[in-house]
């Protein structure tokens, strides 16, 4: 008996109709259209068309919930090493670098205290905060290459965002009368 269940998140690579149907030839279970990235007339129009390939697969909707992003690294991985310091600051619409990471949210770095981790992208690069005060530096625990505008998971205790958020809300009116079988929150406190 099969206990493992295939999800496949469809992107840029897999969602031409070929590769769809290549999936569904392959395994996958459940279909993830993630509604964080692009418009909420694109994410519907992607969703109808898998539903239109793959009839009796699941397909789960993935709202992005409260999320935090860092200011752009750009398109070309950016290495944090372990050890290595770097200065945190709230910042729209600015770089950011392995020395000086933007935070575009207002009003969160204030409530950091040393000791607070502060995990990147998927989790794999993590800070930890060493100094909070007039600047806020962090030490990089777990290192690796990070590109983009990734994002970022602060302490739960200094988040008090509502969920499901107002753009979140949104999106899921848009949904209501669309055929989706499970739906997923990307940025849970």
């Amino acid at each position: 008996m099969r206990r493992t269940r295939i999800v496949a998140t469809i992107g840029p690579a897999s969602n031409s109709d070929e590769k769809l149907r290549e999936l569904v030839l392959a395994g996958v279970d459940v279909f993830r259209i993630s509604f964080a990235h692009g418009d909420i007339a694109s994410g519907i129009a992607l969703l109808r068309r898998v539903r239109a390939i793959a009839p009796d697969l699941a397909i789960m909707v993935d709202i992005p919930g409260p999320k935090i992003r860092a200011g752009s690294f750009g398109t070309l991985p950016v290495t944090l090493s372990v050890g290595d310091e770097t200065e945190l600051v709230e910042a729209l619409g600015e770089v950011s670098t392995a020395r000086r990471i933007t935070v575009e949210r207002e009003n969160v770095l204030s409530q950091l205290k040393p000791g607070d981790r502060i995990h990147i992208g998927d989790g794999g690069v993590s800070l930890e905060i060493v100094r909070c005060k007039k600047d806020v530096s962090a030490r990089v625990i777990s290192g690796g290459a990070v590109m983009g505008k990734p994002g970022l998971s602060l302490p739960s205790s200094i988040l008090n965002d509502r969920l499901p958020t107002d753009e979140d809300r949104a999106r899921l009116e848009a949904l209501r009368h669309e055929e989706f079988e499970i739906l997923a929150v990307s940025f849970v406190r």
